[in-house]
């Protein structure tokens, strides 16, 4: 038998011969059929129910039809059919249909999750491309932990994508050009006449960059050019933007955190890319020249009416239409960012994913605007918001770098935490809700503690594997797992079956939405669940009877596989001794 991917067709199946009785038999329209779903909705399932149909309530509110006889006419279809020898019982409660399964079938479940170490992780993608785009912090300096969060989150849904069989481009755009570039260059250049002259006492223009990073940067410099400043005009600009970049890229690498390409703005700039692409929206009639309406909340003496170049996003649900030009005839701001889009489709990628900070909101409709109109309709942009971290420490928060200037680096936090324990806490929430790290409590050893209670159920599990087998009892043969899983018996078991059966509907879900925090919060209902048994008083793992022993081992592998694979696409190690 082919234990893989049972529970992932079983729910499929489900879901698709209810959506065909639906639609051949009651004769309903395929887009009311697709708002509907199969749900595992609890984990406490002892004598309830185990899957959930919403398709009569949402049927019957569209068609204004009762429910009850619509309910009634789906279960009499699903009772004719072959999955019926899966099911023990079928029923209509609370306005949905209730489904619950033969213990068989969570057996198959414990099967598939015990052999397959990806279990759930499955190939959903297909080979489909997807460029996703993060971190892509100004090269202005090293990277701040404000930077951290989207290069956690980012990483993390790459490897989930990569994980489920899609084809993943790791991407940063270098934002290389316009004025913070020039202030960072003009900060340097102001740096290293000092160092030259070995006098500081001159205090820095305002608005320029006055980490010690920027010092050192300038001592590069100077033994570039032999210590003569008349030479430094050989490339300031390129050898800024490489040290700065280099600091970056060092940073990510101490977070575990890598790309695959680094898209230089002033490059897309520079080979004329941008006049590309908005000749190419001109073409489609989308570009025109045209006067704003007057912002809300300004005054009189703060704007003027003028007449600009403008993109007609707002005919692809933007709410306003976007300059790309200003009057002296240079880009706006917005306009290098459709270049880069555009280049982005030109490349093969019809399917994107942009981290931003929550800084960005209002970037989204104008961005997914752009690549709707560039692309017809064929290419599609989710953008993700990072909210803000407050890193707290002792209660108060942490004060800012003095090397940095006016931040936080992320190299003052990681000398301080291990990064895993950063990449794990910075996307156990949703990536739109703010966070406050505590760095007292993310160390402590103890059951409030998210990662060290999930990697003490990945440790209790390797415990409880050598401790059988100190006792006479090896790990048996897959080849063997279907005679000895039937042994499988306590309630308690039964109710962590049902919760390893929801993990590949989680995973695939997971993929669609890019929000991880979900395999987080799954992970510790899960070891909640498995810590429990230590306190059932008629559990043993390791029983005076065989079966039952080589049924637990059984059941431990499933779980070690699922926190093992969970964790590691989270880029954590999975600890076998604690």
């Amino acid at each position: 038998m082919n234990y893989k991917y049972i529970m992932s067709c079983k729910f499929t199946l489900i879901k698709n011969i209810i959506g065909d009785i639906c639609l051949n038999i009651l004769d309903i329209d395929a887009e009311i059929i697709a708002k509907c779903d199969v749900t595992m909705p609890s984990i406490k399932f002892s004598d309830k129910f185990e899957f959930t149909s919403n398709h009569a309530m949402i049927i019957s509110a569209s068609y204004k039809i009762n429910l009850q006889d619509t309910a009634n006419k789906i279960i009499n279809e699903i009772q004719k059919k072959s999955i019926l020898q899966d099911i023990s019982d079928i029923q209509f409660t609370s306005g949905f249909i209730n489904i619950k399964m033969k213990k068989e079938f969570w057996y198959d479940v414990l099967l598939e999750s015990a052999i397959n170490i990806n279990y759930g992780f499955y190939n959903f993608g297909k080979n489909e491309k997807v460029n996703v785009e993060y971190v892509s912090a100004n090269p202005t300096g090293p990277m701040h932990v404000g930077h951290a969060r989207c290069a956690i989150y980012g990483d993390i849904v790459c490897n989930l994508l990569q994980k489920c069989g899609y084809l993943v481009t790791r991407e940063y755009y270098i934002n290389d050009a316009g004025s913070q570039m020039d202030k960072v260059v003009d900060s340097v250049l102001f740096r290293a006449n000092q160092v030259l002259n070995n006098d500081f006492s001159e205090n820095m223009p305002q608005g320029f960059y006055p980490g010690e990073y920027v010092i050192d940067c300038a001592q590069n410099l100077l033994q570039e050019c032999n210590n003569r400043i008349e030479n430094i005009e050989f490339n300031l600009h390129g050898f800024v933007i490489n040290y700065m970049l280099d600091l970056i890229k060092q940073d990510l690498r101490k977070l575990g955190v890598n790309h695959d390409v680094f898209i230089s703005e002033k490059k897309i700039i520079d080979e004329g890319e941008v006049k590309k692409s908005i000749d190419f929206l001109s073409s489609k009639g989308l570009i025109y020249k045209g006067i704003l309406e007057k912002p809300k909340g300004k005054d009189n003496n703060e704007w003027e009416e003028k007449e600009q170049l403008l993109f007609a996003s707002s005919k692809f649900g933007d709410d306003m239409d976007r300059p790309v030009q200003k009057n002296d005839g240079s880009w706006a701001y917005f306009a290098p960012d459709i270049a880069y889009h555009y280049n982005k489709y030109t490349r093969g990628h019809s399917k994107m994913i942009l981290v931003l900070g929550a800084d960005h909101k209002g970037y989204k409709k104008r961005i997914s605007a752009a690549v709707n109109a560039m692309s017809d309709g064929k290419a599609s942009i989710d953008v993700k918001l990072c909210e803000l971290v407050n890193f707290i420490k002792d209660g108060q928060p942490v004060k800012m770098s003095k090397r940095a200037g006016n931040f936080l680096t992320l190299a003052d936090v990681l000398e301080e935490i291990d990064p895993q324990i950063l990449r794990f806490f910075l996307i156990i929430k949703k990536n739109d809700t703010v966070v406050d790290f505590d760095f007292t409590k993310v160390t402590e050893q103890s059951k409030e503690n998210p990662i060290f209670y999930i990697q003490y159920a990945h440790s209790r599990c390797c415990s409880l594997i050598k401790k059988a087998k100190d006792e006479g009892f090896e790990m048996p043969n897959e080849s063997d797992f279907e005679k000895y899983i039937k042994f499988i018996t306590h309630e308690k078991q039964t109710e962590i079956l049902h919760k390893i059966g929801q993990f590949p509907r989680l995973i695939k879900h997971t993929c669609s939405s890019a929000e991880p925090h979900l395999i987080a919060t799954y992970l510790l209902e899960l070891v909640g669940l498995f810590h429990s048994l230590w306190n059932v008083s008629d559990f043993k793992f390791i029983s005076k009877d065989k079966n039952t022993t080589y049924a637990n081992l059984i059941f431990i592998k499933s779980i070690k596989n699922i926190i093992h694979s969970s964790l590691d696409c989270f880029g954590v190690m999975a600890m076998e001794r604690m």
